[in-house]
């Protein structure tokens, strides 16, 4: 696993501790991988959107 900086843990912490998602663009890559009746299933989403102040 890549060792991340220390910038980035302050950023992602101050990131989880708001309330909501700051002003910005967002990009989020997704996948989930289940079964039903025996059959397997893998979905991989692409969700984009823009946070307005």
């Amino acid at each position: 696993m890549e060792q991340k900086s220390g910038a980035y843990d302050q950023f992602f912490q101050d990131f989880m501790d708001r309330d909501a998602f700051p002003a910005g663009y967002y990009v989020v890559n997704g996948t989930a991988q289940f079964s039903v009746d025996g059959e397997h299933y893998n979905i991989e989403a692409k969700i984009d959107f823009k946070v307005l102040k």
